[in-house]
């Protein structure tokens, strides 16, 4: 099992903000936006990072996932001042339905 604690998404990650509906959106845009994969390699994504967790690997559920990106943990920021509640159901439902089986 690989964590994502003590990962950072990315220093100085952007946020998505705005308004809008659970159904407009698009977890693979929160994710690339905000530049998670600067910091973790996600083959869904195409992104390579290496800083935090390979996301491939990651068993953590859902719930964990969420809280992770909400609140972060160690060197990785939480996002729950910078992400709509519908943007954070977007980016988990990315990782966690796209990581390989």
């Amino acid at each position: 099992m690989v964590p994502l604690a003590g990962a950072a998404l990315a220093a100085g990650c952007g946020g998505g903000g705005g308004t809008t509906t659970t159904a407009e959106v698009d977890g693979a845009t929160v994710f690339a936006t905000n530049e998670c994969g600067m910091c973790h390699h996600f083959t869904a994504a195409a992104s390579e990072g290496d800083i935090g967790p390979d996301l491939d690997l990651t068993t953590m559920t859902a719930e964990q996932v969420e809280l992770q990106v909400r609140e972060g943990t160690g060197t990785m920021p939480g996002y729950k001042f910078t992400l709509t509640d519908e943007e954070i159901a977007a980016v988990v439902a990315f990782v966690v339905e796209n990581r390989p089986p």
